[in-house]
């Protein structure tokens, strides 16, 4: 499960950093695959499954992209809040 809500103009926190979007992952009986979720932030495309900007239209992607970084594991909890802040960004 994925949870996320976007701030437009983002919360500023000081020192130019603002931010821009909360949310959080849950997975029952799920793993990480810490390569492939390294490999999507490198490529700059986390947003695509973190943050997405259509997620009705873009929902079979974004299964396929939970399914390959977040795969099944019986006995497996996953957990975790996630957050953008940006830097340097007008507001």
């Amino acid at each position: 499960m994925l949870l996320s809500a976007e701030f437009e103009p983002g919360y500023p926190l000081g020192f130019g950093f603002s931010l821009t979007a909360v949310g959080g992952l849950a997975g029952i009986n799920r793993t990480v695959r810490t390569d492939a979720l390294q490999a999507m932030v490198r490529r700059g495309a986390a947003d695509h499954i973190l943050f997405p900007a259509d997620p009705i239209g873009d929902a079979p992607a974004i299964l396929s992209d939970l399914e390959t970084i977040f795969p099944a594991a019986d006995g497996r909890y996953l957990f975790g809040p996630v957050a953008r802040i940006v830097w340097g960004r007008a507001i």
